[in-house]
């Protein structure tokens, strides 16, 4: 073969390659180049090209927004996702704009993320998705959770918690206080929802299952097969599903005088749609998920926070005092002790503000939104184009933790923080809504439209059990030593609130305390 020929072949073999490699990038390009409105937020590209933001979101769970943050302090930016993007807000004033607007919405990850979470059927969760069916129930969870159906609630709970204490005896010592606060919230809460007959009530185990399935929930939302990957967590499932529907439907248990009002009308409505007992019983165990999953953990760390600073528990008791009345004395030389849980955001100032301080503190989930359509937000400065179908993010984290809001002790836990009265000074604290900075910087209930709606039965059930605790027991380690805050671990993108680092000493002694230890503790009538 002459030479010309061979180096004919060989260059038209490397031109052929090199037109292959060239194309190659040029689609990887145009798959994964991202090309943004002059007006959208400007993007932050990731150290590695594609999954870097994955690769962080993985490794750092919700740390990863405050990192970002640090490092590139932007009001708001798009972040490169595989061959699509996200937005992140980080400003209090975009954070507000983001809660008016009406075509940012949390509904598409709603159902979304119970569709794979509960097992319910295709038939049902199709029904569930349409406008004409979901709108009228979401109204009813938010409806059910005000008025005389929230002061029901809170009574209910209050009740089942104090019964709880009452049986305590005058001296315990506890090994892992976590798992014993876990399971008395716990039980007290689903008890509020589904009434005194439920499996929770019945079967201490039933705890045990619900904790497996919920710290495991992330297999089920985003997992291909959480039957393999969370086995556990997959037959306690079935297990808590196969008991709601013998004694909560099945039995139509959930028309007893004692469920809650969400539970009784959104069951109804179910059932006048044709869901089965199967459907029914799916959707409570969404619903108990959605009530249980923060609210124990966050009402844990603030009892931790309380019961590990004895001048605040001091404080505390003192302003306790006022929020309760001697009742009669009973037959066994007993008397009652009635707590009055009207109205204790006025009366109980310093218990409040503990409560919110805890919030900020522990609170590091994020918030949230799909845009619906083409949405402009404006913080005064600037307006930032957001693009339809693109999903949001706005991080607790961020606000929660920035200086700039919060001053120096930013990372510390100061239960008078949120007073309205600076108790070092005398001075009229500026506040806005609940908390003295900026709208948008404080938002453990999230916002908008879709405010939590359990926000005030959750605070209620805090304040309550926290006035009997505080005033009936003396609570330190078994040394008699003041306990000490455990680690918090950092959840999954799934949760909000951390659990204590494992290998922690969680353990405590309860005494009840001179001159209360023949008290019953009772909610007053209302």
């Amino acid at each position: 073969m002459a030479l010309s020929e061979v180096l004919r072949n060989s260059l038209d073999g490397f031109t052929l390659s090199l037109i292959l490699a060239l194309s190659v990038a040029a689609l990887f390009w145009r798959l994964f180049t991202l090309r943004l409105d002059p007006r959208e937020p400007a993007a932050l590209k990731p150290d590695v090209p594609v999954i870097g933001h994955i690769i962080g979101m993985l490794k750092e769970s919700h740390r990863y927004w405050a990192i970002l943050y640090k490092q590139n302090p932007m009001p708001a930016c798009t972040l490169p996702m595989l061959n699509g993007k996200m937005y992140i807000i980080n400003s209090p004033e975009l954070v507000s704009a983001a809660f008016k607007a009406r075509t940012l919405s949390f509904d598409p990850y709603l159902i979304k993320t119970l569709k794979h979470m509960i097992p319910i059927s295709n038939k049902a969760m199709d029904m569930f998705a349409k406008d004409d069916f979901f709108h009228p129930w979401v109204n009813i969870v938010y409806s059910k959770m005000t008025g005389t159906d929230l002061l029901k609630m809170n009574v209910n709970a209050l009740t089942d918690i104090y019964n709880n204490i009452n049986n305590l005896p005058q001296n315990m010592e506890i090994e892992d206080t976590f798992i014993w606060w876990r399971h008395l919230l716990t039980v007290a809460t689903i008890t509020t929802l589904l009434g005194r007959d439920n499996p929770w009530k019945k079967d201490r185990s039933m705890v045990a299952k619900f904790w497996e399935y919920e710290t495991s929930v992330h297999h089920f939302v985003v997992g291909p097969a959480p039957r393999v990957t969370a086995p556990a967590a997959y037959r306690a499932r079935a297990e808590m599903h196969k008991a709601l529907m013998q004694c909560n439907f099945e039995t139509r248990g959930y028309e007893a005088p004692d469920t809650s009002g969400m539970i009784k009308t959104t069951s109804k409505v179910e059932e006048e749609h044709g869901w089965s007992t199967s459907d029914k019983a799916a959707m409570a165990i969404g619903i108990l998920q959605g009530s249980v999953n923060n609210t124990v953990p966050i009402s844990y760390w603030y009892f931790m926070h309380i019961v590990s600073n004895p001048k605040l528990v001091k404080k505390l008791r003192v302003e306790a005092e006022h929020l309760v009345t001697a009742g009669q004395t009973l037959p066994n030389g007993k008397r009652e002790m009635l707590v009055d849980i009207r109205g204790l955001e006025e009366r109980a100032p310093l218990l409040v503000a503990a409560f919110r301080e805890n919030q900020r503190v522990v609170g590091v989930g994020v918030i949230n939104r799909w845009v619906l359509d083409d949405t402009v937000l404006s913080d005064g400065q600037r307006s930032y184009l957001l693009k339809k179908d693109t999903p949001l993010l706005m991080s607790s984290m961020v606000n929660h933790t920035l200086e700039a809001h919060w001053g120096e002790s930013v990372d510390e836990f100061d239960a008078e923080r949120f007073l309205r009265t600076d108790p070092r000074t005398g001075a009229e604290r500026e506040f806005h809504g609940d908390a003295p900075v900026p709208r948008g910087a404080f938002i453990p209930f999230g916002g908008g439209k879709h405010l939590c709606p359990g926000r005030s039965f959750a605070s209620a059930e805090n304040w309550g059990t926290m006035i009997a605790f505080l005033l009936g027991f003396d609570i330190t380690t078994p040394q008699g030593t003041p306990l000490v805050v455990p680690e918090r671990t950092m959840p999954l993108p799934t949760h909000g609130t951390g659990r204590p680092v494992a290998g922690s000493d969680l353990s405590s002694s309860f005494r009840r305390r001179k001159g209360w230890e023949n008290v019953v503790w009772k909610v007053a009538e209302l």
